[in-house]
This record gives structure tokens, sequence and C-alpha cells, in this order.
């Protein structure tokens, strides 16, 4: 109650939500970057409010006929998530057991499996080790040896994969210009199941390429070299 009066939580939930989930939309996405530079605390208790409040809509609408389609439920940033605190995994172990019987497909988007191995206690790394164990699909972004390791000790990969995907993380450049592409953008090795993965490449249209521009803030402040 300290936190939520007084504390770092002070103000995040003092209010109604004034803009409930569109459910009839094509896709809905929840933009949380007020918070992601407020300590971990925070950005943990937005993401579980968030994600509380979209399967809570989700089930009521299911409860009284409607959402009656599939769907997609993406969880980035998982891993602020998971450290804020000790059991905060129970809360992702219990939607993987769960989301088939509901036609939910749940993703769960991490940087590391290091993230996972940092949490608090043991109980919950393993839980959090079974939540990837419980992924039939599992899609594989530009990354180092070193990770590709920790992967493959859970979901075994070939050397042609592991090769592959390192490759995608080794720049030729640093890009300090803001005018180089990183060799890995949009690159992704789809693995379902035991099978080979299959490399894909993600391209976007003129508009996702504005509104995901990443590079626009070293653009800004490259400076032209020599002269």
């Amino acid at each position: 109650m300290e936190n939520l009066c007084d504390g770092p939580l002070a103000g995040l939930f003092d209010g109604p939500t004034t803009t409930p989930l569109d459910l009839d939309a094509p896709a809905v996405a929840v933009d949380l970057r007020s918070l992601l530079s407020a300590e971990d605390s925070v950005v943990a208790a937005g993401l579980l409010a968030t994600w509380a409040y979209s399967y809570a809509a989700v089930d009521t609408a299911r409860a009284f006929g409607h959402a009656s389609r599939p769907l997609i439920l993406p969880l980035d940033e998982l891993w602020r998530a998971l450290r804020a605190g000790p059991g905060m995994v129970d809360a992702l172990d219990a939607i993987t057991r769960l989301n088939r019987s509901k036609g939910e497909v749940s993703m769960m988007v991490t940087h590391s499996l290091r993230d996972l191995e940092a949490l608090p206690t043991e109980e919950d790394r393993a839980k959090a080790a079974g939540l990837m164990e419980r992924c039939d699909t599992l899609i594989l972004a530009a990354m180092p040896h070193s990770e590709l390791q920790l992967v493959s000790r859970q979901r075994p990969l070939t050397d042609g994969e592991r090769g592959l995907v390192a490759a995608w993380s080794s720049p030729a450049t640093a890009g300090a210009d803001g005018t180089s592409i990183h060799p890995g953008r949009g690159k992704y090795l789809v693995k379902l199941g035991q099978r080979v993965g299959v490399p894909v490449q993600l391209q976007l249209t003129p508009i996702e390429l504005e509104l995901y521009d990443t590079d626009a803030a070293i653009r800004s402040h490259a400076r032209p070299v020599g002269g």
C-alpha cells in the first residue's frame, strides 16, 4: 500500500481506465514507453496490469459469446516482469498451460535466456525453464554463439543453424552514422518442434518503416566525417 500511495507506484493506478480494449480491431497495442525510464518494479507493475486487464477483457468477452476467434497475445519485455520479485513467474506459467484450451497463442519475447537464470529463487528459475520447454515454436533473431549454446541446451540446434544466426549478429561496420543496416535486421530462424529451422526475413511496408524507425535518433545526431 505504501508503494501505491507514496512509493514508486504512486500515480500509476490512481484512476479508472480511460480507453477500453477494442476486441473487434485486427490488432491492439498498449504503449508503455512513458514507463521505460522508471525502475524495474514500476515497469513490471505496468506490464502485469496491462496483461491482467487484457486477459480479463478477453475472458469476459468470451463468457458473453464474443471474441470467439483465436487470439495471438504477445508478451514483450518479459524479462522485466519476471524480475519484479519471487512468484511472478507463476502467472506466466499458468498462461502457458491454459492458453491452448482457450484458443490463444502466447508469444513471450525476451533478450536472453540469461534473463531467466537471474530470477531470485531456484523455484522460479525452474518454472521459467519450463516456459521455453512448452514453447513448440521458437523464433531466433541475431545472437552470439554464447547465447546460442544456452538455447541449444533446451532446444538442440544444428551447427548450420547456430552458424547462420550467429552470422546475423556481426555487423561489418559500427553504424555510428545511422546509414548502415545491421546484417541481422528483420532476419529470423523459425524452428517448429524438432524440425530443421527455416530462415525468414521480415519486409516492412513504408508505413511500418516510418512507425518503427529506431534509428532516427542516431541519424539526427550523426556528423559527416571529414570536410
